[in-house]
């Protein structure tokens, strides 16, 4: 368990952390290095979800002990949340025709998505029947685009709340 105390600096280590990688997935996608450049945007994003969860566990000492404990090794979690905020921070700008059952279900197997993807973007592969993947293929270039472009919103609509729990003008409610 993290002491509470050290919550604050693992926060701000992982808002620091995501900047960097972001910076690095433009430089890559300025270079033409499409594959790793959205390989780069989706490890923001699980940073990103991990500061998240941290701050949950922040915010609310006495629960969010599995999901910190999971945010260290569990892919799939991570990019459920960071999701889940995509979502949250998105409202109104999507049709709300989908229950929250079947958005859920969504964002189970796009998360899986998003972890292969992950490792398809980065290395070169074959699979059959598809063949080689190279990770430099330029097909790559709108998926790079647009995972760097949704980590930048989710973190730029959510970075005044975080910066309020950071310096103590949060006031929401611990239990």
């Amino acid at each position: 368990m993290i002491p509470h105390e050290e919550l604050v600096t693992g926060i701000r280590l992982c808002r620091r952390n995501v900047k960097i990688l972001l910076r690095d997935a433009h430089a890559l996608y300025k270079r033409r290095s499409y594959g790793h450049a959205a390989s780069l945007g989706i490890i923001a994003m699980e940073e990103y979800a991990k500061q998240m969860i941290l701050a949950a566990k922040y915010n609310y000492p006495d629960r969010f002990e599995s999901e910190v404990r999971d945010a260290f090794v569990d892919h799939d979690l991570k990019i459920q949340v960071a999701l889940h905020w995509l979502r949250e921070v998105s409202v109104g700008q999507f049709p709300t025709v989908l229950t929250d059952e079947k958005i859920e279900e969504l964002q189970l197997w796009m998360a899986g998505k998003l972890k292969t993807a992950r490792a398809s973007c980065i290395y070169v592969d074959y699979q059959k029947p598809h063949g080689w993947y190279d990770p430099n293929d330029p097909s790559f270039r709108e998926f790079a685009r647009n995972q760097i472009h949704y980590v930048e919103e989710v973190t730029r609509k959510t970075d005044r709340w975080l910066s309020r729990l950071l310096t103590g003008k949060h006031n929401a409610t611990r239990s």
